[in-house]
């Protein structure tokens, strides 16, 4: 490594990869990956790799620069459902061991008064 030689500041470069939109792209990522450890109170990551080979062989005055951005994001847990299986393996909801009770709608009168239940 050279001493005492001038290094240019990273964000001026992020500012210009892809026309900036690399900068763009990190920053929504940052700002998601924010929101989901707010919400999940799970940690996660975000990863920028920056890949950079020579536009030709033995070529060192240009450069080709490639970004490849990475959120691992956390999950909520997902809900689940409890199903039982029927004789022909479907799922269903009810249970198919448990007798089912003829249960109909009763025709309410005109006549009728609705009590509310104290």
């Amino acid at each position: 490594m050279k001493h005492n030689r001038h290094v240019r500041p990273f964000a001026d470069w992020l500012a210009e990869q892809r026309n900036g939109h690399a900068a763009v792209e990190v920053s929504e990522a940052l700002n998601s990956l924010i929101e989901a450890v707010a919400e999940f109170g799970k940690s996660g990551s975000l990863t920028l790799a920056i890949k950079v080979a020579p536009t030709s062989k033995g070529d060192v005055v240009s450069v080709l620069v490639t970004d490849t951005i990475t959120v691992k994001a956390p999950e909520g847990e997902r809900p689940q459902s409890v199903f039982f299986v029927d004789g022909d393996a479907n799922l269903t909801r009810q249970n198919p061991m448990s007798p089912q009770l003829p249960l109909r709608e009763v025709p309410r009168t005109d006549d009728e008064q609705l009590r509310e239940a104290r």
